[in-house]
């Protein structure tokens, strides 16, 4: 996927079964899981209310100073959530 922000097309969100899988390193010790879908009826609508709200507020977003090339591929992402590494001494949140 190529572009800006303002490219991103509406999805309909895939339902995946609620299958639990547990992620473990060589030691056998667990480094994450997949958590699958939550066994609610609702669980759908609560995908597409979600869809909804987020491309309602897509045009408050904006482009980083880098553009969309990155480490990861060339496409958008949103900074956020916390960070740990690149010699940070503490957990801090991503502005």
């Amino acid at each position: 996927m190529e572009g800006k922000l303002g490219d991103l097309r509406p999805r309909t969100l895939l339902t995946i079964p609620s299958t639990r899988i547990l992620l473990v390193d060589r030691s056998g010790r667990v480094i994450g899981i997949l958590g699958g879908k939550p066994e609610d009826e609702n669980w759908q609508g609560v995908q597409d209310e979600a869809q909804e709200l987020l491309q309602g507020i897509r045009h408050r977003l904006s482009e980083p100073k880098k553009g969309n090339v990155h480490r990861r591929g060339n496409f958008p992402t949103l900074r956020c959530g916390v960070s740990y590494g690149g010699g940070q001494t503490c957990p801090m949140n991503l502005v």
